[in-house]
């Protein structure tokens, strides 16, 4: 059995964290412990997408983190 690459080993650690994520908020009762884990929550996606545009080479996807990192600033 071959070992995937650390690339793609880091995207299935950023998909996990964005659904762990996704659980926290879920257990949120106070607004601003929700408006931090959703600003978390785009650091993480806007890194995963980072990391996707480089490995694929697709252009647009870092037209894509640029546009989510711009929501979380």
């Amino acid at each position: 059995m071959t070992v995937p690459g650390w690339d793609l080993q880091l995207l299935n650690l950023f998909a996990a964290l964005l659904l762990l994520l996704s659980f926290a908020m879920l257990s949120q009762r106070r607004i601003v412990s929700l408006v931090n884990l959703l600003a978390l929550q785009g650091a993480v996606l806007c890194a995963a997408t980072l990391l996707l545009a480089w490995r694929t080479g697709q252009g647009h996807l870092y037209l894509s983190a640029a546009l989510t990192l711009g929501q979380i600033v």
